[in-house]
């Protein structure tokens, strides 16, 4: 039976039936299921953390002990401290995938896993970050990767790589089309925070907690920019090559992935998928990278290529003990004072011997009282050589850290940086004209690092704290053990330091390290490293020393351009 009912607008039918009005009756009475929100941009986020940290613990790593905890107080913060772990290769030299029960229940552990991890997150996620916010949420251009300044509650170092009192950290800059910024950081677990609660946080709640913003160096100061970290990330030389494969295995992951069936999850259930899904696409990712990097056709293309960039076969110390004889040259040149009587004295504020020199021209000045002429010694046999080096080292960094970092990256595919830190010596040495009051103060020295994982301490004027002179070159662990006040420690000083070193380099004995720096730097560009190679190690050092000498030779008719 039907019926029709008329209308001005329109005009509809109804079906009189009852097996009809029965199915009508059970459609409205069933309840009706609201859709699914969408995935939230903390979520989208998530699942790149969480692939992210599956493909760190698919990389294989060895074991290591920590043989000195240092407590620190940050330079930013002074209410703020945290501890130091300085970590050592342990005896099993077999490397192994990280132990997930560790990982979990140790955040020591969990930061050695992640540790020097965030460069590498932010080259290798962003443009997957990028590509998903856009196609999820329809945001452009959303991310920017920034350098700042994290507050660590541990840090741990097995070198002295990236150490910066806080250190140095890349993180991802998230906008969220609102003007809302939020900090996307891949390895808090670094230093020992909680991933959980710090993953993903607004830029107040970040500098609350635990990093300062207002420091942040940009990243083409400090690595040439973000390009070149990338390629560096992916290229073949960086861990086996395995980000250049986990890269691609996290392609297949996206392409696999159900965005749509992660709605309306819980983030406890998006890590659990998320984390079986990548788990399961790393398997066998190291293993690959490995067999790779070892193929016949893989050690042709290297050395080709290091046929084409070494310009010599020298080892790094023959190289570095070249640049070191031009160093000598310049400081047995320099001008110096000279001694005339020594004493030695005691502070109970300084903890070690205080030898008082006096020169001759404090003799002609300021002679001893004869109270303590009847004390002063003729001088000891060790002061001359002692003297011969004294307060050099920021000479020795003006003279040499350019040079040592441009063959060092050229030859070695590593880098050389400034390092100060606190001695343990056994004696200090003043002259009498110093109006200040003795003390320790700190040294420098080169840090140099090599591609192949090698790290070096270079010091070029260890003589004045009577070291044995063949220990100028030595692992930073042997450094470390023995010539660090560990309470103490050390740091990479800063620009402005920089800055003042070269300032004072043209008003101290008369401009002459000024004019050292400008000559051996035009001798750096004259030696001819493929003429070196072919001397004798006896013979090459010999013929740098003198063409050093002859070039350093001319400080006196130069010196008047300073004053």
């Amino acid at each position: 039976m039907t019926a029709t009912l008329a209308t001005p607008f329109f005009q509809v039918t109804f079906i009189s039936s009852p097996q009809l009005m029965a199915t009508n009756s059970c459609v409205a009475s069933m309840p009706v299921a609201p859709p699914l929100p969408p995935l939230s941009l903390r979520q989208i986020l998530l699942v790149h953390l969480i692939v992210f940290q599956e493909a760190v613990f698919g990389y294989h790593v060895y074991g290591y002990e920590i043989f000195r905890w240092l407590d620190i107080v940050c330079d930013i913060c002074y209410s703020d401290s945290y501890s130091i772990a300085f970590l050592s290769s342990s005896r099993d030299f077999t490397s192994r995938l990280p132990d997930m029960s560790r990982i979990k229940s140790s955040y020591v552990y969990r930061a050695y896993i992640m540790r020097m991890r965030c460069d590498t997150f932010c080259a290798i996620m962003q443009p997957f970050v990028e590509q998903h916010l856009e196609k999820l949420l329809g945001l452009s251009n959303a991310t920017e990767w920034r350098r700042s300044r994290a507050i660590p509650k541990i840090l741990l170092l097995s070198d002295l790589r990236g150490f910066h009192n806080p250190p140095g950290h890349s993180v991802l800059v998230i906008t969220d089309g609102h003007g809302e910024e939020y900090i996307f950081d891949g390895t808090i677990d670094q230093y020992g925070w909680n991933w959980v609660t710090h993953w993903l946080m607004t830029r107040d709640e970040l500098v609350e907690s635990h990093m300062d913003l207002s420091q942040a160096p940009y990243l083409e100061d400090y690595f040439g920019g973000e390009q070149t970290i990338r390629a560096e990330a992916l290229s073949m030389n960086n861990e086996y090559g395995y980000w250049a494969i986990a890269s691609r295995r996290m392609e297949q992951i996206f392409e696999q992935m159900d965005w749509h069936s992660l709605r309306g999850c819980a983030e406890d259930e998006i890590e659990a998928q998320i984390r079986a899904l990548s788990r399961a696409n790393f398997a066998g990712a190291y293993e690959e990278a490995v067999a790779q990097n070892r193929s016949p056709a893989h050690k042709s293309i290297m050395m080709s290529a290091a046929s084409t960039t070494n310009t010599t076969r020298l080892s790094l110390e023959e190289v570095l003990q070249v640049l070191l004889v031009c160093f000598h040259a310049a400081a047995d040149t320099a001008p110096k004072a000279i001694p005339a009587y020594a004493l030695e004295l005691h502070d109970p504020s300084v903890p070690v011997p205080i030898w008082k020199i006096w020169s001759i021209e404090d003799l002609r000045f300021t002679p001893p009282d004869p109270e303590d002429l009847s004390r002063c010694s003729f001088l000891p046999p060790w002061l001359n050589d002692a003297l011969s080096r004294f307060n050099m080292c920021d000479w020795f960094i003006l003279v040499l850290e350019e040079e040592v970092d441009r063959l060092v990256r050229k030859l070695f595919n590593g880098r050389a940086q400034w390092l100060t830190y606190w001695p343990k010596i056994d004696r200090i040495l003043t002259w009498r004209s110093n109006p200040n009051q003795p003390m320790v103060l700190m040294h420098s020295v080169l840090y140099v690092e090599t591609g192949d994982g090698r790290q070096m301490i270079m010091d070029g004027t260890l003589r004045q704290y009577l070291w044995e002179s063949s220990t100028w070159l030595q692992t930073c662990q042997e450094w470390y053990v023995g010539r660090v006040d560990w309470p103490r420690g050390w740091d990479f000083p800063s620009q402005k330091m920089r800055c003042l070193v070269k300032y004072e380099a043209a008003r101290a004995a008369g401009g002459y390290w000024a004019f050292a720096y400008v000559t051996l730097t035009q001798l750096f560009g004259d030696l001819d490293w493929e003429e070196l190679r072919g001397l004798g190690p006896v013979e090459r050092l010999e013929c740098v020393k003198r063409m050093a000498e002859g070039k350093l030779a001319g400080f006196h008719g130069w010196a008047p351009k300073f004053g």
